[in-house]
């Protein structure tokens, strides 16, 4: 029996953190510094989803019906969230703009985020390729998607083509979930491949500064705003191959709320977020929030788990 990698489930709980930066209006404090940190922030949901395909090619390895099993509580997931969500924007917008707007529960735009229906459709695909022995040909036709997609996304103004970035988005998690397919193949606690980790951070950090600079002011989208970037992925790549190629033989505070309360955090910090934007919060408290976002976050999950088990469950999408 493999001994697990209790960093995986550390990198689980950054990576959460991380993308309650990524949402917190960090512009108000300072807009360059704003941007930087979102930068440096946007590996976090790449690194999830290359996890997801990690643990899911594990499973299926074993038993090719953990796809509908896995399949059934994103949608769970996917419901619930969207029913917690639904009120709060429709508070926000008028009810003819929200039912305009519908396609929000499927892109995960407003509330619930992109990640869950990218979760979803990514595993789906890769389904629909492992069961029919065409992982190959799956290989080649995510790293076209990336290339096209990130090309079209962040450079489309060079062919005079603008496009909303929620549908490529989709698209690219064919990617980062394929890609985790064969994290234990590409990664392993060798000098080698920690030093090709540590460059790819280095690289993917100056390649993103590099891009910022030369896209600020000509791409149609705010330098805030870009969601890929091609540094983006390669930084994303370092961060999960330094996961793997570092050993966390023993389990500590972090791996522990890492493995057990990342999913929670992820889907709803996102009310935390909203609560904290009503009340205008700026200064040193803004610059806080995150790691106030996330300790909220984690004493609910808690007190969930503890005192309603079965609430807490149904919010992680464990209807059993």
């Amino acid at each position: 029996m493999q001994e697990r990698n209790y960093l995986i489930d550390s990198v689980r709980l950054i990576a959460s953190l991380f993308v309650i930066f990524l949402h917190v209006p960090l512009e108000n404090f300072n807009e360059e510094f704003a941007v930087h940190i979102r930068l440096l922030s946007r590996w976090a949901v790449p690194v999830f989803l290359m996890l997801s395909g990690y643990f899911v090619s594990l499973k299926v390895k074993k038993n090719d019906s953990y796809f509908l099993s896995y399949i059934t509580k994103l949608l769970g997931i996917i419901s619930i969230s969207t029913l917690i969500y639904v009120p709060f924007a429709l508070l926000d917008v008028r009810l003819g703009y929200f039912i305009y707007k519908f396609d929000w529960i499927f892109l995960g735009a407003s509330y619930h985020l992109w990640f869950l229906s990218a979760l979803t459709f990514s595993t789906l695909v890769y389904m629909f390729f492992y069961m029919n022995k065409f992982e190959r040909m799956l290989d080649i036709f995510s790293i076209f998607l990336l290339f096209f997609f990130v090309t079209i996304m962040d450079y489309g103004y060079l062919f005079g083509i603008t496009i909303n970035q929620n549908v490529p988005l989709l698209f690219l998690s064919i990617f980062f979930f394929n890609f985790g397919t064969h994290l234990k193949q590409l990664f392993s606690n060798t000098l080698k491949s920690k030093l090709i980790s540590f460059l790819l951070l280095i690289t993917g950090v100056c390649i993103q500064e590099i891009e910022i600079f030369f896209l600020d002011g000509k791409s149609s989208y705010d330098s805030l705003d870009f969601q890929m970037l091609y540094g983006t992925i390669l930084f994303s790549i370092g961060v999960i191959g330094c996961s793997f190629s570092f050993k966390q033989t023993k389990s500590n505070w972090v791996s522990k709320l890492g493995m057990k309360y990342a999913l929670f955090i992820y889907i709803y910090h996102v009310l935390l977020v909203k609560i904290f934007k009503a009340f205008d919060v700026n200064g040193i408290i803004l610059l806080l929030s995150p790691f106030i976002i996330i300790t909220i976050s984690i004493l609910i999950a808690i007190i969930l788990e503890r005192k309603m088990p079965k609430a807490f469950n149904i919010l992680n999408g464990e209807f059993k």
